[in-house]
């Protein structure tokens, strides 16, 4: 169960615990952000096989948090400031649902997105040689997510 009333409030003091500990390890000073990249990708790996698995993930997420406070607290941010930040860039976001994966559209106002899916998801197989087809729901979302990036039109 999610917690409630007080213990939301010590969200914020349980990060601050967090930092303390990764200070007390000298994971904060002597280490960076690729190697603490390095371990979260090792986190969200473990995350993945008890996704697969159907296995409990609460210890995967919180592992999870706990590297990305680190990265957070290297670069002089809170985990408030980072998803204050995401939650600003997504609050009025708008997309489509492909295979179970939201494709956030691409805002150009010159350029209408096209409400078939083939144009929809247009340019994910570019330079692949790739069948849309043949590419997993990740695959699909990681392209998508890359190209517009890029500034390639969806």
């Amino acid at each position: 169960t999610r917690p409630r009333g007080r213990e939301m409030n010590n969200l914020e003091q349980l990060e601050m615990r967090v930092v303390l500990w990764h200070r007390d390890r000298n994971l904060i000073e002597g280490s960076t952000d690729a190697a603490q990249h390095t371990k979260l990708v090792e986190e969200v790996k473990e995350l993945e096989t008890n996704i697969l698995l159907s296995q409990p993930v609460i210890d995967d997420i919180g592992d999870c948090l706990v590297v990305l406070i680190n990265i957070a607290e290297r670069n002089g941010l809170s985990l408030f400031d980072c998803l204050s930040h995401a939650y600003d860039d997504i609050k009025n976001r708008k997309g489509k649902m492909v295979d179970g994966v939201f494709v956030k559209e691409r805002i150009d106002e010159s350029l209408p997105l096209s409400a078939t899916g083939d144009e929809y998801l247009r340019g994910f197989g570019i330079g692949s040689g790739e069948a849309l087809e043949s590419l997993t729901s990740y695959e699909k979302g990681l392209r998508a997510g890359l190209l517009h990036r890029q500034g390639g039109r969806l």
